[in-house]
């Protein structure tokens, strides 16, 4: 059996679920934030369900779908447009679930929609509910027109009000607890014959605010254990309590010791000596060794000595514990009670294998919606890994970025506090700067200017370029035949281009790929003539590239000029992107002050899309995520000028263009047997003279 969806599957994964009749494990996939649209724009969620569901065809498969599409149909009630996104999303549904219930028994599970979670302009919460009860209505009666099994306990979740009842929340006032998941376990149970258990006895962890929330689901996602080894000390008399407990439920008072047979003397059944097996395991903290026969563990004692030999010189859990995470989350450091504990829960984080930070960072693109974390903590744990490699000033930044007043939850105090202190005196002991790479030793830049009839710009641009005073630079400027002052313009800098024209071309980016496929540099980069560098820009590239054979490409933190060539806007965060965050539309990658190595321009075609004359650099970036990773630097390399003539103005045609690409995009994806994936990669930080990846 396999449960999958949405964070609603959180407890169910968190608890773990197995099937009582032979403690078989139910798995459990988070799949994010998923939408029905997700399984036709090539979403990689939406294929991750199919191919889940695929593998499963002779399995009960259950989906927890809604929460989200439910949210658009809010949106558009807000427009005034909830009639017909209702029609088309029901519509989606039905095509949908036919689909799915070819690969084999197939279950859709409905959870009670969150009204007070996001808000509508004019909708109010109550007409959220109403939208939810609609849209569900409509779907269940037709789930059981069409065969396809429905999962809703509202009868039993939900008050009058249509909301779930306090006591079945988590304290997070959002998501179902455990005691509400088990109206899910029993309806399961009764539709398919197989009952169902946690695993896990112990009290959940209940995220107590947001950030807990998010932090709750990124753990979990990550299959990252709950607790370390308790020990065995005490077991035997927990075991007997337990079973004592057991046999008080059928009526019988007995004193009983570790060696009473308890199935054999028939005091117990079968399914009693599971739960038992089951209580005894999860109390010390150990997987659940499945291949065992229950029968010749007859006993108490049996059960302990059983256990005792598996523990026997077995290896604490590798690295860091959910408990460690939510101790180092919640914990006071200025509590002297607290502190060791928090300390240790600490350095085992920072402790976490390399491979599985990659997971962590991976995981966290998935969990976030978007990459731009509202969450301190979870920077403040970046900054752990971080100053485990001895990049202190890495690891100061992300600490520093973790604790501003930017985000919505920042992390601060004494926990701060201290790992600052502490690292920054590391950092002062730390080996001198490492020697500059000498002028010549840069790697050649080419860039590469389109320009037509925007002379008054195109000295501000020049000069931003030459004022670099970069040793090793090749400019080119492909002119498409302007009719203002721009040949005069490109005369009087003529001595510091490479090469240079000026007649009638097939457009801009025509003029783009004739440059790159000219110019000579092993980095290469293009700049409308109506926009500007930074001070510094080609240097830092230029160090970066030099000094990182792991990067290909390189962009800095967004910003724009005004018509003037003033500074107007600075994005508030550094975007640190990835393939799987690019397909999902979550980040828009500002194409000034974007370089990249020749060799991956080549790899990559070479070639700009000339059917795109709004969205072509959107395009190029979706060959480079193909085979590349794009770091970023905290620093502004390049801006653009917002003016009323740029092509940019034409919003929807450059979101027309930009949504076929990623549609082509998702679907080579969705195709390919190992899709290049790779998180993304930490800022690179430029500290005086040293680079630090």
């Amino acid at each position: 059996m396999i449960v999958v969806g949405n964070s609603n599957v959180n407890t169910f994964k968190q608890q773990g679920l197995v099937t009582l009749a032979g403690a078989e494990q139910v798995s459990v996939v988070w799949v994010g934030a998923l939408t029905a649209p997700d399984f036709y724009n090539g979403h990689p969620a939406g294929h991750k369900v199919q191919q889940l569901f695929e593998e499963h065809r002779d399995e009960w498969k259950f989906l927890s779908l809604g929460i989200h599409d439910i949210y658009d149909l809010c949106g558009a009630a807000s427009k005034f447009q909830l009639n017909n996104v209702l029609r088309v999303l029901q519509q989606l549904y039905q095509q949908l679930f036919t689909e799915l219930s070819r690969f084999g028994r197939f279950g859709w599970l409905v959870f009670p929609q969150p009204a007070h979670e996001l808000t509508f302009p004019g909708v109010s919460p109550e007409e959220v509910l109403e939208i939810a009860r609609t849209f569900n209505s409509h779907m269940k009666q037709w789930c059981g027109e069409a065969g396809v099994a429905v999962i809703d306990p509202a009868d039993r979740i939900l008050g009058p009000d249509g909301k779930p009842l306090p006591h079945l929340l988590q304290k997070d006032g959002i998501h179902l607890n455990v005691q509400a998941a088990r109206c899910y376990l029993d309806d399961i149970a009764a539709l398919t014959g197989v009952p169902l258990e946690f695993q896990s006895d112990a009290p959940p962890f209940e995220p107590a605010n947001e950030p807990e929330s998010f932090v709750s689901l990124l753990l979990n996602a990550l299959d990252m254990p709950h607790r370390r080894q308790g020990g065995l000390a005490g077991l035997e008399g927990r075991l007997l309590d337990f079973v004592a407990e057991l046999l008080r439920g059928k009526g019988l008072e007995l004193d009983i010791d570790a060696d009473t047979e308890l199935v054999d003397s028939g005091l117990l059944d079968s399914l009693n000596l599971v739960e038992t097996y089951t209580f005894a395991v999860n109390s010390i903290g150990m997987e659940i060794v499945y291949d065992v026969d229950l029968r010749t563990l007859d006993t108490a004692g049996k059960i302990c000595r059983f256990l005792e030999e598996q523990a026997q010189g077995g290896p604490e859990p590798e690295g860091p514990t959910f408990e460690d995470f939510i101790t180092s989350m919640r914990g006071d450091l200025a509590d002297p009670a607290q502190r060791e504990a928090i300390l240790a829960a600490d350095a085992r984080i920072a402790a976490l294998p390399q491979a599985r930070v990659q997971e962590f960072i991976r995981h966290f693109e998935v969990v976030s919606y978007s990459f731009n974390c509202n969450y301190g903590i979870i920077y403040f744990w970046l900054s752990f890994f971080a100053a485990q490699n001895r990049n202190y000033a890495t690891a100061l930044e992300l600490l520093k970025h973790g604790s501003t007043a930017d985000l919505a939850y920042p992390v601060r105090g004494e926990h701060v506090r201290y790992y600052r202190e502490r690292w920054e005196k590391l950092q002062e002991m730390a080996q001198g700067p490492a020697p500059r790479p000498a002028a010549q030793s840069r790697p050649r830049l080419s860039v590469v200017i389109p320009s037509y009839n925007y002379g008054h710009y195109l000295k501000d641009c020049l000069e931003s370029i030459l004022s670099q005073g970069y040793p090793n630079l090749e400019l080119i400027i492909l002119d498409g035949g302007s009719t203002d002052d721009t040949v005069e313009v490109i005369r009087r800098y003529e001595k510091h281009i490479a090469y240079w024209r000026s007649h009638k071309d097939a457009g801009q980016y025509a003029a783009i790929e004739e440059g790159l496929n000219r110019a000579s540099g092993e980095i290469m980069t293009w700049l409308n003539a109506d926009d500007m560098f930074h001070p510094g820009a080609f240097d830092a590239a230029g160090r970066i590239f030099a000094e990182c054979a792991e990067v290909e490409w390189l962009m800095g933190r967004p910003n724009s000029f005004d018509e003037q060539g003033r500074q107007k806007h600075v994005l508030s965060y550094l975007p640190l992107n990835s393939r799987a965050k690019y397909l999902a539309d979550e980040e828009f990658i500002q194409q000034e002050g974007v370089f990249w190595r020749r060799t991956l321009w080549q790899r990559s075609g070479a070639c700009i899309d000339r059917t795109l004359p709004l969205a072509a650099d959107l395009e190029l970036w979706a060959r480079f995520f193909r085979s590349a990773r794009l770091f970023s630097v905290d620093m502004m390399l390049a801006g653009f000028r917002d003016h009323p003539l740029q092509k940019s103005k034409d919003k929807a045609g450059y979101t027309a263009e930009a949504d076929r690409v990623l549609a082509r995009e998702r679907e080579l994806f969705a195709a390919e047997k190992t899709p290049f994936n790779p998180p993304a990669p930490l800022p690179i930080l430029i500290q005086g003279d040293r680079v630090i990846l």
